[in-house]
């Protein structure tokens, strides 16, 4: 219940401290050092932190102290069922879109301060590093707006995803109004991004358990926001280099809007279904 929502969301704060590593600790060890020893430093952290998360894992979750019984079917949901007869493949069109607008947001801030508002390589760097700290606040807004839709999931990725729509509007009108702006609306879209993370990666595949099939949705979202992050890699570059800074902005809208249609339609076959 509460507590776990409590944790899936902090789990989500993970990624805000991995940016922050990446690009300010990181940067760090680099201009003091090199790139080879900024290599073997997270390497050998993410090595530690591997190693300790799997001493730490259970094979079953301790849930008798809540007194909760999970039920689990005897054999699970065929996989062409679950793709073409639930919601399925709507949610994953929305996980490719989210990938591509958060991910195209964090990789090419620094390269788009430069760009738009004139700043140096370091200062870009340094004022980019402020969006990892307000995409926290967009957890927390994430949390809230799930609270407020009594634990409907798609309806809060829905609205979460409209906001992030307005704001990447208000960032194709307003980013020539200057460094100030550009960078408060940019941190506004990563944060909205950042707020549909935990409800698409962590509440939305707990919602197939009674199809037995929870690590198969959990991966799946997993690997669609990665596939939307690696088209973001290229697509955006491509779009900055060829049409501008003014083709990315919309077609981040653009991946946002489909995002939105996908979770009302999601919405409405599950109504009709009753799923």
């Amino acid at each position: 219940g509460e507590v776990r929502a409590r944790a899936l969301f902090h789990i989500s704060i993970t990624l805000i401290v991995g940016y922050l590593c990446a690009w300010g600790l990181s940067g760090f060890i680099t201009a003091a050092a090199s790139w080879r020893t900024a290599f073997m430093t997270t390497g050998c952290i993410t090595a530690v932190l591997g190693i300790g998360s799997f001493m730490a894992m259970r094979d079953e979750p301790q849930i008798e102290a809540e007194g909760v019984r999970l039920e689990t079917p005897e054999k699970p949901m065929p996989i062409a069922a679950l793709l073409f007869g639930t919601d399925l493949l709507l949610l994953m069109a929305g996980c490719v879109m989210n990938g591509y607008v958060r991910d195209g947001i964090m990789n090419w801030a620094p390269k788009l301060l430069v760009e738009t508002q004139g700043f140096s390589l370091n200062s870009a760097v340094g004022v980019a590093l402020i969006i990892p700290l307000i995409n926290y606040l967009g957890i927390q807004v994430g949390r809230i707006v799930y609270k407020r839709t009594g634990g409907r999931v798609r309806n809060a990725i829905m609205l979460l995803m409209a906001a992030g729509a307005v704001a990447e509007l208000l960032l194709l009108i307003g980013y020539r109004w200057g460094a100030f702006f550009c960078a408060l609306f940019l941190a506004l879209c990563s944060a909205m991004a950042y707020g549909v993370n935990p409800l698409i990666t962590s509440f939305l595949p707990m919602e197939y358990h009674q199809a037995g099939r929870v690590g198969f949705v959990a991966g799946m979202v997993d690997a669609l926001i990665y596939l939307g992050s690696a088209l973001s890699g290229t697509l955006t570059g491509a779009l900055s280099s060829g049409l501008g800074w003014n083709a990315v902005f919309v077609s981040w809208i653009l991946c946002t809007l489909l995002g939105v249609a996908a979770m009302i339609g999601s919405i409405r076959m599950r109504m009709r279904k009753r799923i």
